[in-house]
C-alpha cells in the first residue's frame, strides 16, 4: 500500500510538473508574440518609407524626363524653324529673363527684316539711278573713278568756308544788305565786260561775306574791299587776270594803287590765306548733269544761281543745297515731268524735303526781278542768246507743287 501509495504520489508529483511546464511554456509563447507583432509593424512601417521614398524618386524622374524632353523640343525647334525657345524655368526671375530674352529675339529678327527691305530697296533705287559719269569714261581730266568721292567730301567741308550768317546783325555798323546787294550787282556787271568766269565772280563773293564777317568797316571802304576781293580771285581762278590798273580805273580814281595792295595784304590775312573756297558753281555742273537737262534748263539754272549772290539772305543755306534747289526749281520752270529724281537725290546727298525753303525764296526772287533796281543778272539772261530765261511766263499752278511739298508761304 505504501508502495502504491507512493508510486500514485510520484506519478501526480510528475503530472503537476509537466502540467506547470507546459504551462510556462505557453506563457513564454504568448509573450513573446506582442514584441514579435510590433516588429513586424516596424519592418511595415520601414517598408513604407521606402515605398514613398520611391515614389518621390520615380516623380522626380518623371518631372526630370518631361522637362529634358521639353529641352530636346526646344532645341528641335531652334533647328527647324529658328525660333529661340527655353525650358520653362521655375522662379520668377528665370521666367522675366525668358521674357527679356524673347523680346530681344524678336527685336533682333524684327531689325534684321528691316535692314534686308532697307538693302532690297536700295538695290532697286541703284537700278534706276543713271550713272551720269560713264559718257566721260574716256577724258582722263573728269577722273571719273574717284569723281563721287571727291563730291562728297566737298560736301563735308562746304560748310568750312563760308560767311557768318548775321553778320550785319553783329558786326557791321555802318553798312546794310542794300549796300552789298549794289556793290555785287557791280562786281558782275565788270566780270561780264571783261569776260571772266563766273567761278571768278562766286570767289570773289565768297571772300567778300567771309572778310565782313570778321571786320567791321565803313562806307567809303565797302568798294575797295569789293574790287580787291575780285582782283584776288581773278588771279586765282583766270588763266590771264586783268591788270591792277584797269581794276584801279574801275573806280574811277577814288582808290590809289597802293590802296588797292594795302587792303589785298588785309584780305590775305583775314581770310588766313585760305583761298581755295567752295561756291555753288563747283555743285551746279554736276547736279545739271545730273538731270536730264537741255540747253535752256542750264541757263535758267546759272540765272537763278547768280540771282541768289545778291541777296544776303542766301548765305544762310549751303551751296550743294542752292545749287540743287537752282536745278530742281528749273525743272519745275520748264515742266519737267521729274523734278528731283532718285538720281538727282543720289549724286546731290539732298532730297526734296529740304531744297523747299531755298526752293521758295529763289521763286520770289524770280517773280521780283523784273522790277528791281538793282538787276543786272535778270537783264544779263534776258537776250535772245541766253533764249531770254529770265523772261519766262510762270505756271501759276507752281505754288500748288510747295503745298505738296508741305511748304508754309509767308
Amino acid at each position: 500500500m505504501n508502495l502504491l501509495f507512493r508510486k500514485t504520489s510520484l506519478k501526480f508529483l510528475f503530472q503537476n510538473f509537466n502540467g506547470k511546464k507546459n504551462k510556462t511554456k505557453k506563457q513564454i509563447e504568448n509573450s513573446k508574440k506582442p514584441i514579435e507583432n510590433s516588429k513586424k509593424m516596424l519592418e511595415k512601417i520601414k517598408q513604407e518609407k521606402k515605398n514613398k521614398h520611391k515614389i518621390k524618386k520615380t516623380v522626380q524622374n518623371k518631372k526630370e524626363t518631361k522637362e529634358n524632353l521639353n529641352v530636346s523640343n526646344i532645341e528641335e525647334n531652334k533647328e527647324n524653324n529658328g525660333k529661340k525657345k527655353e525650358q520653362k524655368p521655375k522662379h520668377k526671375r528665370q521666367i522675366k529673363k525668358t521674357k527679356f530674352r524673347l523680346f530681344k529675339t524678336k527685336r533682333n529678327e524684327e531689325e534684321k527684316q528691316k535692314e534686308e527691305q532697307q538693302k532690297v530697296e536700295q538695290k532697286e533705287e541703284k537700278e534706276q539711278i543713271r550713272d551720269i559719269d560713264k559718257q566721260y569714261s574716256d577724258n582722263p581730266l573728269m577722273v571719273t573713278e574717284y569723281v563721287q568721292n571727291i563730291f562728297e567730301n566737298m560736301q563735308k567741308e562746304e560748310n568750312s568756308l563760308q560767311g557768318s550768317k548775321d553778320y550785319f546783325e553783329k558786326i557791321q555798323t555802318q553798312i546794310n544788305p542794300l549796300m552789298r546787294k549794289i556793290l555785287i550787282n557791280w562786281i558782275s556787271e565788270i566780270c561780264n565786260e571783261y569776260n571772266l568766269h563766273s567761278e571768278t565772280l562766286y570767289l570773289a563773293v565768297n571772300y567778300i561775306d567771309r572778310f565782313l564777317s570778321k571786320n567791321n568797316i565803313t562806307k567809303r571802304k565797302l568798294q575797295l574791299i569789293g574790287i580787291t576781293c575780285l582782283f584776288i580771285a581773278s588771279k586765282y581762278e583766270e588763266i590771264y587776270p586783268p591788270d591792277l590798273d584797269e581794276f584801279v580805273d574801275l573806280c574811277a580814281g577814288t582808290y590809289s594803287r597802293e590802296e588797292v595792295l594795302d587792303c589785298e595784304i588785309k584780305l590775305c590775312n583775314s581770310l588766313e590765306f585760305k583761298l581755295t573756297a567752295l561756291t555753288a558753281k563747283h555743285f551746279l555742273r554736276r547736279f545739271i548733269i545730273a538731270s536730264e537737262y537741255d540747253f535752256k534748263l542750264v541757263l535758267l539754272a546759272n540765272y537763278l544761281c547768280e540771282l541768289q549772290l545778291l541777296e544776303y539772305t542766301f548765305i544762310q543755306f549751303s551751296p550743294s543745297i542752292i545749287a540743287a534747289s537752282c536745278v530742281a526749281l528749273s525743272n519745275l520752270i520748264t515742266k519737267k515731268t521729274n523734278v528731283f529724281d532718285s538720281t538727282l537725290e543720289f549724286y546731290s546727298n539732298h532730297k526734296l524735303i529740304e531744297l523747299k525753303s531755298c526752293m521758295f525764296e529763289l521763286l520770289k526772287l524770280f517773280r521780283q526781278a523784273s522790277s528791281q533796281k538793282f538787276n543786272f543778272p535778270f537783264k544779263k539772261y534776258s537776250k535772245e542768246e541766253m533764249h531770254q530765261v529770265s523772261q519766262i511766263e510762270l505756271d501759276p499752278n507752281l505754288d500748288v507743287f510747295f503745298s505738296e511739298i508741305g511748304m508754309n508761304k509767308n
